[in-house]
């Protein structure tokens, strides 16, 4: 007897034979749907027994939202998510209409107004915690995260490859977000420690050049490596981060975010990126960091920086 297909299973089943008779959208655009759609379900299954797409109702959304919220995600990234997720309820005939962006309050977004940063003990407690519980993946993505300021979905999509051209060149060159380019320079000592341990644990892993260094190769490898960290770091931060990180006063600085999150790593680096180019003298070090970073912007700097801006700041 063949084996008894759950619930979940069932649901997630009905959505891919959907899908397969969906034409609209690209290939990276379809693919990116399906999984964000696929991690929906599960959800939709496990909090709410649901058991078909069309019936998604906008608690069942807001939900999802809030989740997604607690995880850190940007509000870029959960509305990302839920367009996959209106399109995927839209074609399985879905009769109730799901809230806007506005009326979940995704337009609303405070940039800059937390130090997202991770602290230097908490990025050795996240190592530690990662280790112990044999999440290799975490522990590499942490690394490199934290050496290299890169989003999560960098840090899923470098390639063995990658590593042996910044070993060779000094310079970690990057896909990001919106497919441009950066070269992120090889500056400090631990950025040459990491790239010479991803090299090591290459060759031990018998990774060819096009081959991902962290996440699993063949389709939809990359996404599931996203969600799987995205998963692990909602269930364990607490573990690592700081106590009441929120409540700490600093002089001068902005209040911690009460969490952290993998992005907190992108501003951690950038902070001491800036620190040494600020305490080199170079010429315009807001510029310097914010290029780093793959921004071209220097003011999209303060948005990572921990001290608050003048306007803000106690007058004595």
């Amino acid at each position: 007897m063949g084996k008894t297909m759950t619930g979940e299973e069932r649901l997630i089943q009905d959505f891919r034979r959907m899908m397969k008779g969906i034409n609209a959208k690209g290939y990276k655009t379809r693919a990116a749907y399906m999984n964000h759609t696929e991690q929906f379900l599960k959800f939709y299954w496990r909090k709410f027994h649901g058991q078909k797409l069309a019936n998604v109702r906008g608690d069942h959304i807001r939900a999802y939202v809030k989740e997604m919220q607690e995880k850190g995600l940007a509000p870029s990234t959960i509305k990302s998510r839920l367009s996959a997720i209106r399109f995927a309820h839209e074609n399985a005939g879905g009769k109730r209409r799901l809230p806007d962006n506005k009326e979940l309050g995704l337009d609303k977004r405070k940039v800059g107004r937390e130090d997202r940063a991770w602290t230097a003990d908490e990025v050795r407690g996240g190592l530690t915690v990662a280790k112990n519980m044999g999440r290799i993946d975490a522990y590499n993505a942490i690394y490199i995260g934290y050496a290299f300021g890169l989003r999560i979905e960098e840090v899923c999509r470098i390639r063995q490859g990658d590593i042996e051209k910044a070993l060779k060149y000094d310079g970690l060159t990057i896909k990001g977000k919106g497919g441009q380019i950066r070269t992120y320079p090889v500056e400090f000592e631990i950025q040459k420690k990491v790239l010479q341990y991803f090299y090591d644990y290459a060759r031990k892993n018998k990774l060819m050049p096009h081959d991902y260094v962290i996440s699993p190769q063949g389709k939809g490898g990359v996404e599931r490596q996203i969600n799987s960290l995205e998963n692990w770091m909602y269930a364990n931060r607490d573990k690592f981060a700081m106590k009441n990180r929120k409540d700490e006063v600093r002089d001068g600085k902005k209040p911690r975010s009460e969490n952290i999150t993998w992005h907190g790593l992108r501003h951690a680096r950038a902070q001491i990126q800036y620190a040494k180019y600020k305490d080199e003298g170079r010429k315009d070090p807001k510029r310097m960091t914010s290029e780093t970073l793959g921004h071209h912007r220097p003011d999209i700097t303060n948005v990572y920086l921990a001290e608050l801006p003048p306007s803000r700041q106690k007058k004595k």
